[in-house]
């Protein structure tokens, strides 16, 4: 039973596991009581992006089988729903539509991807049926113009940044990007690039690959001619990955630093521990090994006693179970019988809130509700040191 919860292509045996665990079968077979709320995630549970969704949603699951444990919200229970989009934007489209159609959710979260949710929003949907989304996981700053999101993580501009700023103020200089061929990612580069110009610098190289692929050949040429002493990586797990193995090979040396874009213990999996080592990474919420907020406290408590280890109680299902955390707080503000209108105007009412420790600012002209950045290295095991 212990392969099937570890399993990262099989997501709803993990969920059938997790709820036999837990008791809360019936959060699996879709039994509907009346006082039940419905939160439903759309994302890759499979392939080479599965890190994005999968474990995002252990973590939710994790936090709503402690609230219904406890009694639920204001009486109410949490029911997860999930739907594998494979990150393919008709996919995206298509699973929203139904999933509000045949579930009727309260609310989304953790809907993954830049290009899926420009569509999504182009398409109309959830302005139409004004369902709330919290826990958008793109750093794309166009998407905090809209209303119906609500973002835990900063933008990636903000993360190259304080990358950028590590590193000048480390005195490392000839600094490199390699980023995914899409417009978040170059935002993140003109973070980058502005960071630079406060300390008189400028890019030495600079070079994309293309979304979806781990074509970087012609990246680890381009960057790896120039031996920068810093590579900011603005990419994607396996992509990451890939440049990083071929970087290496070649014989460079440089440091090289990887955002939230890419799941830190996934890379490490995969990269394995001498190549992981020294690699640095910026997260996005606090670490749940450290254990320095009572948020993590909680987290790390509910990890062990379900058996959890550090492939799977990480940084990705923090980040789901503080989202749920949060989305939990919104709906406790929002009546004994809470609508998508109710938990709207509670989630912009979350001003200054303490989520147990951590805090959140959302307010009607305010849809970032955390600017948390924090930097961290691989040590020589391959685990993440703070």
């Amino acid at each position: 039973m212990r392969n099937v919860l570890e399993s990262q292509h099989r997501p709803w045996f993990r969920i059938l596991f997790l709820a036999l665990l837990t008791g809360s079968l019936a959060a699996v077979a879709g039994k509907v009581s009346a006082r039940e709320l419905v939160v439903a995630q759309i994302a890759p549970f499979a392939g080479n992006l599965a890190g994005a969704g999968r474990d995002f949603n252990l973590g939710v699951m994790i936090s709503f089988d402690e609230i219904n444990a406890k009694g639920g919200i204001n009486g109410n229970k949490l029911r997860l729903t999930s739907r594998d989009d494979g990150y393919r934007i008709e996919d995206t489209i298509r699973l929203v539509d139904d999933v509000i159609r045949t579930e009727d959710p309260i609310a989304l979260v953790g809907l993954t991807g830049t290009s899926n949710i420009e569509a999504l929003l182009k398409n109309g949907i959830l302005e139409q049926v004004r369902i709330p989304v919290v826990g958008v996981r793109s750093g794309a700053i166009s998407l905090r113009q809209n209303r119906m999101l609500f973002h835990l993580r900063p933008s990636l501009r903000e993360e190259a940044e304080k990358m950028t700023e590590q590193l000048a103020g480390m005195g490392i200089q000839r600094i490199a990007v390699f980023y995914e061929d899409d417009s978040t990612s170059l935002e993140g580069l003109a973070g980058v690039e502005n960071a630079l110009r406060k300390h008189n610098q400028k890019l030495v190289a600079v070079a994309a690959y293309k979304k979806g692929s781990i074509e970087v050949d012609s990246a680890v040429t381009t960057i790896g001619k120039i031996n920068p002493a810093a590579v900011i990586m603005l990419s994607n797990t396996v992509s990451s990955v890939a440049f990083a193995k071929k970087f290496r090979e070649q014989g460079n040396t440089g440091q090289l630093l990887i955002g939230s874009l890419t799941d830190a213990e996934q890379f490490a999996e995969l990269a394995g521990p001498q190549l992981a080592r020294g690699i640095a990474v910026a997260h996005i919420v606090p670490s749940p090994y450290q254990k320095l907020v009572s948020v993590a406290t909680d987290f790390g408590r509910l990890t062990l006693k379900l058996g959890l280890n550090q492939s799977r109680a990480n940084y990705a299902s923090f980040e789901g179970y503080l989202t749920a955390r949060i989305l939990a707080d919104a709906l406790r503000g929002s009546g004994a019988s809470p609508t998508r209108a109710t938990l709207y105007k509670a989630l912009e009412a979350m001003q200054d809130a303490d989520i147990g420790g951590f805090s959140v600012n959302f307010s009607p002209g305010q849809r970032s509700g955390s600017s948390y950045i924090n930097l961290s290295v691989f040590g020589i095991n391959g685990h993440i040191l703070q």
